[in-house]
């Protein structure tokens, strides 16, 4: 294969895909790599979470981020810390987010979290974003995830239950229960397109 001069392959697993799914609805959404530049997008579909739906995300009520999460919550690595952005084609607003951080003491276990805009649930994205989450996790070695989530967050309890019918629960304190499975296999999503 030529190359350009000056420029440098990128290995399979280092490469940030992107990838259009449709929705149950018919709605077209891109999902890609979240990037530091993505700041404002990011803060405008936060003030588009409810407060309901942020307590479910944060365990705790969260008016707004401080610049200490921005940051963390933008700068991903693509290799220890990945996060997809939900796009909506028609309105160009982030609609959703998943993401995966490595345990640094068990390299082959992340924890997962995902979050979609209230006026955008139910519509399927849950669902394909947690599996391109997961591919992306295997891609880079992750073995097992683990998802930290409140009792009464149904939709998520019944998304990983019914994507990873093989996953084990462990209650924790304060009605937050602790979900890990293994990354593969998951079913696959027949409404993925590249």
């Amino acid at each position: 294969m030529m190359q350009l001069e000056g420029a440098t392959p990128e290995a399979p697993a280092r490469r940030k895909p992107h990838r259009m799914v449709s929705l149950r609805d018919g709605g077209r959404v891109a999902l890609r790599p979240l990037r530091p530049s993505d700041r404002e997008l990011y803060l405008a579909g936060f003030e588009h979470l409810s407060p309901a739906t942020r307590y479910m995300r944060f365990f705790s009520p969260k008016a707004q981020l401080t610049d200490r999460e921005l940051h963390y919550l933008l700068d991903v690595d693509h290799h220890d810390h990945e996060a997809i952005v939900a796009i909506d084609q028609r309105s160009g607003e982030g609609i959703g987010v998943a993401r995966y951080v490595r345990d640094p003491e068990q390299p082959d276990v992340a924890e997962i979290s995902i979050v979609v805009a209230d006026e955008h649930q139910g519509r399927g994205l849950g669902a394909l974003l947690i599996g391109f989450v997961a591919e992306r996790a295997a891609a880079e070695g992750i073995a097992r995830l683990r998802a930290m989530v409140l009792a009464d967050n149904h939709r998520m309890v019944r998304l990983i239950r019914t994507r990873w019918p093989r996953h084990h629960v462990h209650r924790g304190q304060a009605g937050v229960l602790e979900l890990e499975f293994e990354v593969t296999p998951a079913r696959p999503e027949p409404s993925l397109s590249s």
